[in-house]
């Protein structure tokens, strides 16, 4: 059971004057399917030093990863077509690309280090996981366009996500109360969010 993981190193805050409003929160998908006319991936120059003709190891991950796998795939593997629903490189999200990893669905998935759910699932299984380290990426807290607040240190991000400071005054902004949104429980980013956290108990998401 391979599973290539990305590590998340920071954790800061972006005020809307330094970045542009998110209007999109996924991957553009059909920018980086395999062999696809005019997709965008990252290609090398000159051949990839290991082919497959046959036999494919099936791959899937995390959306956010599907453009690195993608771009792997279309250096090694033959020039065909890529459903990413349904063939040698899929993806269908974090938790599901674990779920398929554990039941032998897939052979190798892109993403983020496993939950403790996760790796409670893959014990009761008997299934042991074989992690290797791909990158390191950054965990950015948004805060809405019209909030004066510019930063936030580690230590209030986590008493607001521990339920400790739960208004904007607490942390130097204007009194208002604090929603503190969260990702669904065995997506990568809430992983990381809860080891962020520690030992201490994560508040209940909004």
């Amino acid at each position: 059971m391979v599973v290539l993981t990305l590590g998340v190193v920071q954790f800061q805050s972006y005020q809307e004057a330094q970045l542009d409003t998110i209007t999109e929160a996924d991957v553009e998908i059909d920018n980086y399917i395999p062999y696809a006319n005019d997709n965008t991936l990252a290609t090398l120059d000159k051949e990839a030093s290991i082919q497959f003709d046959d036999d494919l190891p099936v791959l899937d991950g995390a959306t956010a990863l599907y453009p690195i796998y993608a771009a792997f795939a279309e250096a090694v593997y033959p020039e065909g077509t890529y459903n990413p629903d349904r063939s040698a490189v899929r993806r269908t999200q974090t938790d599901n690309a674990y779920t398929a990893l554990l039941h032998e669905e897939v052979d190798i998935i892109f993403a983020p280090a496993p939950s403790s759910n996760q790796r409670a699932e893959a014990e009761e299984l008997n299934v042991e996981f074989e992690l290797t380290p791909l990158g390191r990426e950054a965990f950015v807290f948004f805060v809405n366009e019209t909030n004066p607040i510019e930063s936030l240190t580690s230590e209030q991000l986590r008493s607001i996500y521990t339920g400790e400071v739960t208004n904007w005054a607490e942390v130097g902004g204007e009194s208002g109360t604090i929603q503190a949104f969260q990702r669904p429980e065995g997506s990568g980013s809430q992983t990381a969010l809860q080891q962020f956290i520690g030992e201490d108990e994560l508040m209940d998401s909004c």
